[in-house]
């Protein structure tokens, strides 16, 4: 198990969760994971795990939420552990400080496939069963979500490829569907000096207009990084964003730029 705390701005880790860009104001997210797992054979494996999000917003304006989660992942390797299927019943719950309530119920297949040791693919697909609770009202609603990657390993670079399809909440309280294509690559240039380069494109809707996206999300972010201990780095990266928002009845272009000096610390391992 472990334990997090994050405090950053809605336009962070809020951002990349939802591919929405909003006014900037301070965030604060506390969490916890535990679980218990248990190996059948030498084969199969089976889990119980849970998660609890607490999301808290400075403005009042915003909508505060906690979400329980329970998980029960069945997993199960053929083929010289070159493939593995699995099978994860959840359900999941979020309570908003507006009375809202969400029940969620999803049931995900998974295929992870190594194709030799430097090349895998990873692919999970799933259907939920939604139910939005509000004055005594009760909505449903029925989704699909997807992780697809495939990732490339080498001696000096790493890169991933992927889709993730999901539902999540918005600062507004706003239940939303969310498209996410993606591009990694990481490369060491020297011992210490490394090149990372991130590219991804969102489409969000609302979950009641299947068929309605109302904003596109652009985000470019080439990184250098230099590696100054086994444990310290020093970062510098550009950002570029750009979203378009077509909620109104023409569509509204935002861009973002930002460059940002960051030193990072990880605790060496005991």
């Amino acid at each position: 198990g472990n334990l997090n705390y994050i405090r950053d701005t809605t336009l962070d880790s809020e951002l990349e969760e939802t591919g929405r860009v909003i006014d900037r104001e301070q965030r604060e997210r506390y969490g916890g994971e535990a679980g218990i797992g248990f190996q059948i054979d030498q084969l199969s494996n089976i889990a119980l795990d849970y998660t609890y999000t607490d999301t808290i917003y400075q403005s009042d304006q915003r909508v505060n939420r906690n979400v329980n989660r329970v998980a029960l992942p069945y997993s199960r390797s053929f083929n010289d552990y070159l493939d593995t299927w699995s099978i994860s019943p959840s359900y999941a719950q979020a309570n908003t400080d507006n009375d809202i309530t969400i029940d969620y119920y999803n049931l995900t297949l998974g295929w992870l496939h190594d194709f030799n040791d430097t090349l895998a693919m990873r692919n999970y697909v799933g259907y939920g069963y939604t139910l939005t609770k509000e004055d005594k009202e009760t909505t449903p609603y029925n989704t699909w979500n997807a992780n697809l990657s495939l990732i490339k390993n080498g001696e000096i670079f790493r890169f991933a490829l992927g889709y993730r399809g999901y539902i999540t909440l918005d600062s507004q309280g706003n239940l939303l569907e969310v498209d996410r294509l993606y591009f990694r690559l990481r490369k060491w240039l020297t011992e210490r000096l490394g090149f990372l380069f991130y590219a991804s494109t969102y489409a969000s809707r609302p979950v009641e207009v299947f068929d309605q996206i109302d904003s596109w999300y652009y985000d470019l972010k080439p990184e250098l990084r230099y590696q100054l201990t086994e444990n310290h780095s020093l970062n510098l990266f550009y950002r570029f964003s750009s979203e378009e928002d077509r909620t109104g009845s023409s569509s509204d272009y935002r861009t973002r730029n930002v460059i940002e000096l960051r030193f990072d610390f990880n605790f060496p391992d005991q």
